[in-house]
């Protein structure tokens, strides 16, 4: 179901890009994991789930055309200090479909 996923960030933004092998459909929900860890052994999560083409949570600034899903999550809702980890998936009703597992995000410095 996915061929790749793609980030990059900005001071405000973490920029998100799944591809998809399919075109996107309303039947089938998508879902994006962070999970970000800290120096004070804490961890934050944040999701987005785009179900029948809305976002949530509200406010999520998210676009998408033919097989390609964009996100824009600010920086202020993941809390990492020492390193952030990615899950993308999408379920069927309550079926997985396709999970890419946790994956960590290299960091740039």
């Amino acid at each position: 179901m996915f061929r790749s996923v793609y980030l990059c960030r900005d001071q405000k933004n973490l920029y998100i890009r799944v591809d998809c092998v399919r075109r996107l459909t309303r039947r089938i929900t998508y879902i994006i994991n962070l999970r970000g860890l800290n120096d004070r052994n804490q961890d934050c999560r944040y999701s987005v789930v785009v179900r029948r083409f809305r976002a949530n949570p509200p406010g999520t600034f998210w676009a998408f055309r033919d097989n390609v899903l964009e996100v824009a999550v600010p920086l202020e809702k993941i809390d990492f200090d020492q390193a952030l980890f990615i899950q993308v998936r999408t379920s069927f009703m309550k079926f997985t479909v396709d999970n890419t597992g946790w994956q960590e995000v290299p960091s740039n410095g």
